[in-house]
């Protein structure tokens, strides 16, 4: 039925003609039936795309959408129960950055200002349709800061990825607010057009509310220490090359630390088994969300 050789490292597969002219037989019969399996009564969590709402998808994250949705359609065709789900990344640095990005894009082709923009901000055509959308219901007053000090902020902020360090931040999360789901809205349409759709969608702000919990059972598994005001988590432990922070000095968690209850929110849900599909850029994240 089936021969096996290794050529010049690779392994190859033959498979006889009458093996494959069974398979094709019995697909041929069975239709829609076919490899179909019984219901195994295990229940999974796959997680995937969980892009951030910052802009729209992009080729990678197209990779790992049709991976996840075929994962999700071969498991529940061969009987495992698989609940789909998307995390958005909703809080911290990117989404005041959104908000900023937002604003600047505004003052450019909406106000004809001479605006400069940092490095790492989000530029694109979306957001100068998502400032059209915040323009017809909160006016031209929203987007009114103007100075090199927004400059100054966004090294602030790439230094340390706080929340608390805009002279007026509210104007400024009302727009990430708004452009968030104004992104989401896109990434949604994008990953309809593939046939993709999901059946949870998780909020990373939503679950910060049980931080000092989440961060009690790593105490109580000695898991965290404090060294010069920040807290660590042990995950060199584990394998990772460093122990990473999970509260800054100014005592905001980090994203790992949103991750880090992410993913106790999940097997608090108890499925059986969980699955997560990163980009090839989070490969070195994995040791720090095992540990």
């Amino acid at each position: 039925m089936c021969q096996v050789e290794s050529v010049k490292g690779f392994i190859n597969f033959t498979l006889a003609k009458s093996f494959l002219q069974k398979m094709v037989d019995e697909a041929l019969t069975l239709g829609l039936n076919y490899a179909k399996g019984e219901n195994k009564n295990e229940k999974i969590l796959l997680e995937y795309v969980s892009a951030n709402p910052t802009g729209p998808l992009h080729i990678g994250h197209a990779r790992g959408a049709i991976a996840g949705d075929t994962i999700a359609r071969v498991g529940r065709h061969l009987g495992f129960d698989i609940t789909t789900e998307y995390y958005i990344n909703d809080a911290g640095a990117q989404m005041d950055l959104l908000g900023l990005s937002i604003s600047l894009a505004a003052r450019e082709y909406l106000l004809n200002e001479t605006v400069e923009y940092p490095e790492n901000y989000y530029r694109g055509d979306y957001l100068i349709d998502i400032a059209k959308q915040i323009q017809e219901t909160h006016g031209n007053d929203i987007f009114n800061y103007r100075g090199d000090y927004l400059i100054d902020i966004a090294k602030q902020i790439q230094e340390t990825h706080g929340n608390d360090i805009f002279n007026d931040e509210s104007k400024f999360k009302e727009m990430a607010l708004f452009g968030k789901d104004e992104v989401m809205k896109i990434i949604i349409k994008d990953l309809g057009d593939l046939g993709i759709e999901f059946e949870n969608f998780v909020s990373e702000k939503s679950l910060y509310y049980v931080w000092d919990e989440t961060k009690k059972v790593l105490e109580d598994n000695n898991s965290l220490y404090e060294k010069e005001g920040k807290v660590y988590l042990r995950s060199t432990q584990f394998g990772d090359d460093s122990d990473r922070v999970v509260v800054r000095d100014n005592g905001i968690p980090t994203y790992l630390a949103g991750d880090i209850i992410y993913h106790k929110d999940k097997y608090d849900r108890n499925y059986d088994k969980y699955i997560n599909i990163w980009g090839a850029d989070h490969h070195g994240y994995i040791t720090r969300v095992i540990s």
